[in-house]
């Protein structure tokens, strides 16, 4: 003090002058917390918003996860220099195999189910696969058993579903032994040394709800059915010459990208994709793709040819290890002599 006067800092005290006892009324109380809500509703959100770059950055993260857990230490070798493959890969002596829900095996022009048999990639009357779910109360689930993807060599209808084709499959062996789902084909128990991964789980469930929140939302969603077993168009219909939206609008297939359940998600919660194919500079190799879709999700995949009217002009050679366009992907090679 100076001169018996109480210096403060400028801030005046707050009071009451109508000789109330201090404290808050029930009305300000409420006033306060009205606010605070209002706040918290503006923070909150902006909060939990995620960049691009932390997307790209997220995405990054876990394509190494998985390489690692494919392939074990990047960083390890040997005695003699030599990288030592560990991992899924070091155990089994193979790329895990993708595996997709059970087909939805469309209805075509060619027979109707059960003339299909889903089973039988070589069967010249299966075509078009699409991995199916159904709803349970408002969460999705996949349907078992799972298919494990396949080259189709012998009449290329694989153009949906194939390894090296546009697929929806997962390496599940590398969280369970049973990818299957139903006991039939379990991994070899002295082999599998897994889980090389924790089984993914959707993260954000309500993500998709704005597109279906029943089967028969789903059902409606683009491409949909017609008079007749025909679609709006064709699944990898990414060049439409008859004036049908194409792949790019595919809302079937964004909703199911969103179901991440027994799926690997980008930074975007959506599935990853995956492709095995042959490796164009190794006679004899393998190369295990890891590709995420980013930002606008419009990724282009080879189909083994092209759609017209109601049939697919075939093109062998219109694979990923051929004609993928290599600008933005991430892939994971082994050396030739690792391949089994």
């Amino acid at each position: 003090m100076a001169n018996g006067r109480r210096r403060h800092s400028g801030i005046r005290p707050w009071s009451r002058r109508d000789g109330a006892s201090d404290g808050f009324t029930l009305l300000e109380l409420m006033v306060v917390l009205t606010i605070m809500i209002l706040l918290a509703a503006m923070v909150y959100p902006a909060a939990g918003m995620i960049g691009e770059q932390e997307r790209v950055r997220i995405t990054e993260a876990r394509m190494k996860e998985i390489h690692r857990a494919i392939i074990g230490d990047p960083d390890r070798y040997d005695e003699s220099g030599l990288r030592v493959i560990g991992g899924y890969v070091g155990d089994m002596e193979a790329w895990p195999d993708l595996w997709e829900a059970a087909p939805q095996v469309k209805e075509s022009v060619i027979g109707t189910p059960p003339d299909f048999d889903p089973a039988d990639p070589n069967n010249p009357d299966v075509y078009y696969y699409r991995p199916s779910g159904a709803f349970s109360g408002k969460r999705w689930q996949w349907n078992y058993p799972y298919r494990k993807l396949t080259d189709d060599t012998l009449n290329n209808s694989d153009h949906i579903g194939g390894l090296e084709t546009e697929n929806e499959g997962q390496p599940l062996g590398l969280w369970t032994d049973n990818p299957k789902g139903d006991g039939s084909e379990m991994l070899d128990a002295e082999r599998w040394k897994g889980p090389y991964l924790f089984a993914p789980t959707d993260s954000k469930p309500e993500d998709a709800e704005h597109l279906a929140v029943n089967d028969a939302e789903y059902y409606n969603l683009e491409p949909a059915y017609g008079t007749g077993p025909v679609e709006t168009w064709e699944d990898g219909d990414y060049a439409p010459t008859d004036g049908d939206p194409g792949e790019y609008f595919d809302d079937k297939e964004k909703f199911r990208l969103m179901q991440t359940d027994n799926r690997l998600e980008d930074g975007w919660n959506r599935a990853l994709r995956f492709f095995i194919t042959s490796d164009p500079d190794h006679v004899g190799g393998t190369i295990f793709w890891i590709i995420s879709e980013g930002p606008d999700r419009e990724a282009t995949y080879p189909a083994k040819g092209a759609y017209s009217g109601t049939a697919w002009t075939v093109d062998a050679n219109d694979t990923m290890g051929k004609a993928y366009d290599p600008v933005s992907y991430t892939h994971l090679t082994l050396p030739t002599k690792r391949i089994v």
